[in-house]
């Protein structure tokens, strides 16, 4: 602890998780090349910001922390799945998608995971869940992104070519 004039601190060599949550999102959102571990994974997945506290700051670094997580969970689905280390990747994106349902950025991390994976099957089910869920919460379908995204990753059907007419 360290304290300066009437505010009392934690020491910068005190290892606190929320530190080092913010420092592995802010490296995942620059782009660093960040191996994931389990550890990572772990302040990825890791619950709320002092749980049954209502005090307001508590409230405001808590929803900056929920962000954080989520930017840093998407950003995490898909360098895992760049170096094809798929299960590890749908691991995170569940945990994105669980943490928020709703959260559009976070499915479409989970269906490339799947599709990357070659999992069509799973990427269509996790996409067709959304658009229901979507619809029965607010009345609204998937955006344009994502539709488009689905639609270039599914296989075109076969043409059968036309009979010749003699």
């Amino acid at each position: 602890m360290q304290s300066c004039g009437s505010c009392i601190e934690l020491a910068d060599c005190v290892d606190v998780d929320v530190r080092r949550l913010v420092e592995l999102t802010s490296n995942l959102m620059a782009g660093s090349e960040v191996a994931p571990t389990p550890e990572t994974t772990q302040l990825l997945t890791a619950g709320e910001f002092l749980p049954g506290w209502y005090d307001d700051w508590v409230l405001v670094e808590r929803e900056r922390l929920r962000q954080l997580r989520q930017h840093a969970m998407e950003a995490m689905c898909a360098r895992l799945t760049e170096l094809k280390r798929y299960g590890e990747a749908v691991d995170v994106g569940l945990a994105a998608v669980g943490a928020d349902p709703l959260r559009e950025s976070a499915r479409a991390a989970l269906i490339a995971a799947h599709f990357a994976e070659g999992n069509a099957v799973e990427a269509i089910r996790q996409y067709k869940a959304y658009r229901i869920l979507l619809w029965k919460s607010l009345q609204v379908k998937p955006g344009p992104k994502l539709e488009s995204f689905v639609a270039t990753c599914l296989p075109r059907p076969a043409r059968t070519p036309a009979r010749a007419v003699s």
